[in-house]
């Protein structure tokens, strides 16, 4: 029995050791928990080293010595508990300062306890014990121990009593236990000794039981509180995502909850090697990388849906592989969507098409009256009438290039808006630009009785390029609008170098006008499409509302900028600056003097062209006797045809300069027929001496490409515009055969 108790005594002493080292290697001292156990460990083991130096010694004076430490961790472990429990219970502050602060009195008595007349030794069964001898000191040292206890157990019953989570309760029933133990060792080694009797080291004993329990009690608070260990745990488990964890030998081992769901697995039963049972992948052997991680497409086998398997290897400390987790993403969804955004842009794609082609025939439909309504007036212009009918004719001349403008305008938007819209990119002469400029807009502005005023920095060079065409189509466009909004005053155009270059100038066109001027709020909507301001001020003004969305367009795929500065009421001022590549570096001083060109129809000119006999060819007679009468008027030898056959028959018969060919004609289309006149003789091939020009209302993006590829020598739109059908006749006729002077009736 004596060894019994000492060895006992002892394991607690080692074990105690143990416990208090395994905190001190956590080195989680950050938790006030830990740092108390850490105490209570070196307390218990103290406590237990103590009584078994007591119960081994044969000597009285040994026995005393051994005592005094012993008691050292007594006080100390009965303190240490104190504040543990107090701190698990979160009690309320003041009545854990009162239960901690008195567990403190035992430092006190400590010192007067240990005094050798307290205590009387003698030898037993179970070694060297102990009795009290009557005292103060004895009944103060148990009533501490009693009270400390009781204090303790009241804590404990707070808790049970009082916690408002499921975790304090369990935790309280632990502590209880613990303290149950003490309780009981402390009437063999405590009470015993005040009444007489020999002590047994009960609560030396148990006390160490207690350690074990509040140990287990320290690692429950331990996985109660959020850490890297529980919290991977609990993301691992409440991931929405599938996740499987394979050891090193392709052996499934863990799955999170959803991966249960998705894949269709039981829970209780499964034994699963390799990737091949779960998914069929889009590789074999998906273990088998060389980088870290991976990605391979799969299908699941459980229910057939689209995913992407994540492959991850798992590394431990020797950097030797132990495993793979696989992260599984389901692409049904997505793959559903890209179906769906496949067949949105399907549909998009055949709705541009199917927007194209009614553009382009619009465009043909449109323009083919058009054509008859410019031309006829033109021709009539160019007749002896009165003065009356002459006024009528001009204004059906003018307002048929209106509506033709606003056909443009409508066609322009729709190309810009569904990316069709490009730049025809040559050389121009900048005299010419400017003068097209002010012959355009001089006239207007007359007539609603406004200056025209254009200033030109005459340091210009003289010949650039770019697309003069849109360029002009921009300041033109925006001349327009300020003649339209401007009641009286003047409308000016100001032309200046910003900067040169080797390369490059950076023009700015500056339009200035006295105008009605627009709202702050207004400018940023200024260059939305039909976008148009104060409609009870402007009401009656004619204009579709594009003109400034599509210079702005323009602007933009020329590289340029467009600033608008307005004060409403008193005038608008719009601000253009774009770079254009310089051809020919001599300034325009010599041939541009700044004055302004008042008169221009933008009608025929004078030019006579004799002994020229040309073919025109439309299945529509109206605008077949259009082009027929226009050409005569500048002295061609006409004929013409309804079809493409009849245009071959009659060039197997006559060998014509140039042959003007409808694109679209039924039965035989423009192209064909060209290409059947080609085989007529070498006068007719590509490259020989006549011309074929194509006669086409279709404006739409790569129209003239594809017609000049396809084999025509030119291409002329309609309505005609006359300065280019002028150019042709400059570019394929012999200048000898060209002169101005009154037309001649053929």
């Amino acid at each position: 029995m004596k060894y019994i108790v000492s060895q006992a005594l002892f394991a607690g002493f080692v074990l105690a050791s143990y416990f208090a080292i395994i905190i001190f290697r956590k080195k989680e001292w950050k938790y006030i928990e830990n740092r108390l156990f850490f105490v209570f460990c070196i307390s218990s083991a103290i406590w237990s080293l103590g009584f078994f130096g007591v119960f081994i010694q044969t000597v009285p004076d040994n026995a005393y010595a051994w005592r005094a430490v012993g008691m050292i961790g007594t006080f100390g472990y009965l303190i240490s508990a104190q504040m543990l429990i107090c701190y698990f219970s979160e009690i309320a502050k003041g009545y854990r300062y009162f239960f901690d602060g008195f567990s403190l009195l035992g430092v006190i008595i400590y010192f007067f306890n240990i005094q050798k007349e307290q205590v009387t030794y003698h030898p037993s069964s179970i070694g060297m014990t102990y009795s009290f001898n009557p005292g103060i000191w004895n009944n103060l040292y148990t009533a501490y121990t009693v009270i400390v206890a009781f204090n303790m157990l009241i804590v404990i019953i707070y808790m049970l009593r009082h916690s408002t989570t499921q975790r304090l309760k369990v935790l309280a029933k632990k502590l209880l236990l613990s303290e149950i133990v003490i309780m009981i060792g402390m009437i063999l080694d405590t009470i015993f000794p005040l009444i007489g009797l020999a002590a047994i080291p009960g609560s030396s004993i148990s006390q160490f039981l207690g350690l074990v329990v509040i140990y287990y009690t320290i690692i429950f608070v331990s996985h109660s509180r959020i850490n890297i260990s529980n919290m991977s745990e609990f993301i691992y488990y409440s991931l929405t995502v599938p996740v499987l964890v394979y050891d090193s030998k392709y052996k499934l081992q863990i799955l999170n909850d959803t991966a249960y769901s998705f894949l269709g697995v039981d829970k209780e039963n499964f034994d699963i090697t390799g990737i091949e049972p779960l998914f069929t992948p889009a590789r074999e052997n998906i273990f088998n990388f060389e980088q870290k991680s991976q990605n391979v497409d799969a299908v699941c086998c459980h229910n057939q849906l689209y995913c992407s398997l994540s492959v991850n290897k798992i590394y431990d400390a020797y950097n030797d592989i132990i495993g793979y987790i696989i992260i599984v993403t389901d692409l049904s969804e997505q793959m559903k969507t890209m179906k769906k955004l496949e067949t949105a842009m399907e549909e998009a794609e055949c709705a541009n098409k199917a927007k194209s082609t009614f553009l382009a025939n619009m465009s043909h439909e449109i323009r083919t009256p058009m054509n008859a309504i410019i031309g006829f007036s033109e021709l009539v212009l160019k007749e002896d009438i009165n003065d009356e009918t002459r006024k009528y004719v001009e204004d059906i001349k003018w307002s048929s290039h209106n509506l033709l403008a606003i056909i443009n305008d409508i066609l322009d938007i729709s190309k810009i808006e569904s990316g069709k819209m490009e730049l025809v990119l040559d050389s121009y002469s900048t005299v010419d630009f400017l003068n097209d400029i002010s012959l355009l807009i001089s006239q207007q502005a007359e007539k609603k009785g406004l200056t025209f005023n254009m200033k030109v920095d005459t340091a210009i060079p003289k010949v650039l390029y770019g697309d003069k065409v849109r360029l002009r189509s921009v300041v033109v466009n925006i001349l327009n609008n300020a003649v339209k909004y401007t009641q009286k005053g003047s409308v000016s155009l100001v032309i200046s170098i910003l900067k040169q270059t080797d390369e490059y100038v950076t023009l700015e066109f500056k339009v200035i006008d006295t105008g009605i001027g627009i709202r702050e709020k207004d400018i940023k909507k200024l260059f939305n499409s039909f976008e148009r301001f104060d409609q009870k001020i402007n009401y009656g003004i004619e204009g579709s509302g594009l003109g400034l969305a599509i210079s702005n367009s323009y602007v933009k795929l020329m590289g340029g900028s467009i600033a608008v500065n307005s004060v409403y009421k008193k005038g608008s001022t719009f601000t253009v600056t774009l770079d254009q590549k310089i051809i020919d570096f001599e300034p325009i001083e010599n041939d541009y003097n700044n004055k302004n060109y008042m008169s221009s129809t933008g009608g025929m000119s004078d030019m006579q062209i004799s002994d020229v006999e040309v073919l025109v060819t439309d299945d529509n007679a109206i605008n077949l006797r259009v082009a027929q009468n226009i050409l005569k008027h500048y002295g061609l030898i006409v004929d013409t045809a309804l079809s493409g056959k009849e245009a071959i028959e009659l060039c197997k018969k006559k060998d014509y300069a140039m042959v003007f060919m409808d694109r679209m004609m039924p039965e035989m289309d423009g192209i064909e027929a060209m290409n059947n006149i080609r085989t007529i003789s070498s006068h007719y091939a590509a490259g020989g001496n006549c011309k074929m020009i194509v006669l086409t209302a279709d404006v739409i993006k790569g129209t003239r490409e594809y017609l000049l590829e396809a084999g025509f020598d030119e291409y002329l739109g309609k309505p005609m515009v006359f300065s280019q059908l002028e150019r042709l006749f400059l570019r394929y006729i012999p200048a000898e055969k060209i002169s101005y002077g009154k037309a001649v009736e053929k």
